[in-house]
């Protein structure tokens, strides 16, 4: 498996584990625990390929940031909002969703860093 492969595969891994419990407590008394994590499942797999595949086509990292993580937010509450979620709790769920992931993830990449 290449490593570009592998890498993709762990941060969707990493994404989902962080956004489900976040999208099921903004979610709560709204969907089940299981469409909540068909629902994180279906997000992640609009979201996070397009930002992944973006990365070498935007040579600037801040730029990269805000396109991939501008599009990731309004990517994910425009499907809530498509799936009936009211604008407020679909743009709520979204930040928390991809501010956690975004921090964790780069937390993740510095302690791997630091251990390779």
């Amino acid at each position: 498996m290449s490593a570009s492969l592998s890498g993709f595969i762990e941060a969707f891994i990493l994404t989902y584990l962080v956004e489900t419990p976040l999208l099921f407590l903004a979610m709560k008394k709204l969907l089940t625990v299981k469409k909540t994590a068909v629902l994180s499942l279906l997000l992640n797999a609009f979201s996070l390929p397009v930002v992944w595949l973006i990365r070498p086509l935007i040579p600037n990292v801040l730029l990269y940031l805000a396109v991939a993580e501008g599009f990731a937010f309004l990517a994910e509450a425009s499907l809530l909002r498509v799936m009936g979620i009211s604008w407020r709790r679909a743009l709520f769920a979204s930040a928390i969703m991809n501010v956690s992931s975004f921090t964790l993830g780069l937390a993740y990449s510095v302690l791997i860093g630091a251990m390779v």
